[in-house]
């Protein structure tokens, strides 16, 4: 990853601590990161952030507390290992429709990640497209939040290609606000 990171003058994500095991053993987290440390990372770089499980939206408050437990360690590693950003999925059910849920997620989410991007200034934070079928959501989450200059999208193409309905709508829809991209081949 680090040849092709150089070889196409791209960035490097971490793709290690979004692992619940990994980030519950602080030795071997300390292992990975040290192992990092020791090489060339390209200048640009980002952390793959905790996703599995992590609903901030949620309307259980537990739940939404392990959600801000997951986020807040990944936004403390990503500092820890000097990245520039730190990227976490969108994480709603593409199935449910209903205006309370749509809505709910977005009021929701809107306070949360305003108050994380108010809270860490220094680092970038960008939400992925995942299962999302339409671009109409998140788009909606990032006029919202268009005031934080730390705030962006994480356009995933290969995820709009696999689970959305037409992904040239998520590039058209979310330019605005895509500050970081995803591309692999699916």
């Amino acid at each position: 990853s680090l040849a092709l990171a150089e070889e196409y003058n791209a960035g490097f994500e971490y793709n290690d601590f979004f692992i619940p095991d990994t980030m519950d053993d602080k030795q071997k987290k300390k292992e990975i990161i040290s192992i990092y440390k020791s090489v060339k990372l390209p200048s640009y770089n980002t952390i793959h952030g905790a996703f599995f499980d992590v609903i901030v939206f949620s309307e259980d408050k537990k739940i939404r507390e392990a959600a801000d437990y997951r986020i807040r360690e990944s936004i403390e590693t990503a500092l820890e290992i000097n990245a520039k950003g730190v990227v976490f999925h969108t994480n709603h059910t593409p199935m449910l429709k209903s205006d309370f849920y749509i809505n709910g997620w977005i009021n929701k989410n809107t306070d949360y990640w305003t108050r994380i991007c108010d809270e860490y200034k220094g680092i970038d934070i960008y939400l992925e497209n995942m299962f999302d079928d339409t671009p109409v959501m998140l788009k909606r989450l990032s006029e919202n939040l268009s005031g934080k200059d730390n705030f962006g999208v994480c356009l995933d193409y290969a995820h709009a290609n696999v689970f959305g309905n037409n992904a040239d709508e998520f590039v058209k829809e979310l330019s605005d606000f895509t500050k970081h991209l995803h591309i692999n081949d699916n």
